[in-house]
């Protein structure tokens, strides 16, 4: 992987540089721009989005010799307060130029939102250019880069990031000869779209949406009256923002399509050979879940398109139906003392745990993290946890 940090000050990314580096796939380059580099790099941009437009350039760097060209992984840093050029350049400025008059893939906007926060609100930010929002004491997070040995803190919202980077090319190349395509059709949704809130479907502007389209019509899509300098962007632009549409507000409502999670805290019988209590404490990385051997059929309701999600997904209205899940047939819920926490990843004693109320279009918005979560990370809204 190519990895580029982008930050005002050269101080705090000596720090990160190391426990990217560590953690990143073998063979992985991490650089990094700073000060004048950053300001460059982004009027470098500009001026492409200016000669895309017909207005006046100087002269756009030609397709490929940007140092925003070819990267895998882009970290960017929100606050360029340092920067004496910046013009009022904010990471989410840069994210949104690099998304559109660059040729790098997967981008994170970092401390925007503080920099060691839990979002309670479970919805990320999915109407940003950046496919995530994080804080930088959590680089050095090995939860968020491999798919085992998760430490106590590691949010379920969370992809893991080489996978994330991979499953976004994927899904870039799928649509690549089908943005004329209707969105809802091509996930196999179209049937099943008057289950979704309205809240959830606007993202989408109207149900015939297709993927060219979106990048241009959507409000979280390009600038009016900015055009593409090179529509190599247009499938990957449509890619990112659909992939977190139904990550962010589709799986995290927990109401078309459950998770993992859910599925086990709803059909624990689905753990044949192991109690649901036995999965106290136990991190649900994506190794200890397939050796769940969950059962064959299951694959009859899940979710196909699985390179549009970082995780495994079920219908739930469709699983509700089926009478091989023991639970179908009984008249009550299964009782369980365990909750699963969002912030660790993990199921947890009821009484080790506190609810809190997500805000999702949503019925399932009761969630709940750990009570001895210490001080270092920061829970807001905390107004969520009073609801």
């Amino acid at each position: 992987m190519r990895i580029l940090i982008c930050d005002d000050t050269i101080a705090p990314l000596t720090a990160m540089k190391e426990p990217i580096a560590q953690l990143a796939p073998g063979g992985s380059t991490v650089d990094i721009l700073t000060g004048t580099e950053v300001s460059g790099a982004a009027r470098s941009l500009e001026e492409r989005r200016r000669a895309a437009s017909g207005k006046h350039s100087e002269s756009p760097p030609a397709w490929g010799s940007h140092p925003f060209d070819g990267v895998d992984l882009l970290f960017i840093d929100y606050n360029f307060i340092e920067l004496e050029d910046a013009g009022g350049l904010t990471g989410s400025r840069l994210a949104y130029l690099a998304r559109c008059y660059s040729d790098c893939k997967f981008i994170v906007v970092l401390n925007q939102f503080g920099r060691n926060r839990f979002d309670l609100t479970l919805r990320d930010h999915p109407e940003t250019p950046a496919n995530l929002h994080l804080g930088s004491d959590q680089i050095g997070n090995p939860g968020l880069w491999g798919s085992k040995d998760w430490p106590e803190f590691r949010p379920w919202i969370w992809p893991i990031l080489p996978e994330a980077v991979a499953r976004l090319e994927r899904i870039t190349a799928e649509i690549s000869g089908a943005l004329d395509v209707k969105i809802l059709e091509f996930l196999d949704l179209s049937d099943r779209v008057s289950v979704l809130p309205r809240t959830v479907r606007q993202f989408l502007v109207r149900d015939d949406m297709t993927f060219g389209k979106l990048v241009i019509e959507a409000e979280n899509g390009l600038d009016n009256p900015d055009r593409f300098f090179n529509d190599s962007v247009i499938a990957r632009f449509a890619a990112s923002q659909v992939s977190k549409w139904l990550d962010h507000l589709v799986l995290a409502a927990q109401d078309l399509l459950i998770d993992v999670p859910r599925l086990l805290s709803r059909y624990p019988s689905l753990l044949r050979n192991r109690t649901f209590e036995s999965l106290h404490g136990q991190p649900l990385t994506p190794d200890f879940v397939e050796t769940l051997e969950l059962p064959v059929y299951l694959g009859e309701h899940q979710f196909k398109k699985a390179d549009w999600l970082p995780r495994a997904a079920w219908f739930r209205h469709s699983l509700l139906s089926d009478e091989r899940i023991q639970e179908n047939a009984e008249t009550a819920a299964p009782g369980y003392e365990l909750r699963f926490a969002e912030d660790a990843s993990r199921f947890i004693a009821k009484e080790e745990a506190a609810s809190f109320v997500a805000d999702l279009s949503s019925p399932f918005v009761q969630r709940f993290v750990r009570k001895n979560r210490g001080e270092s990370v920061e829970y807001q809204p905390q107004l969520r946890f009073a609801l």
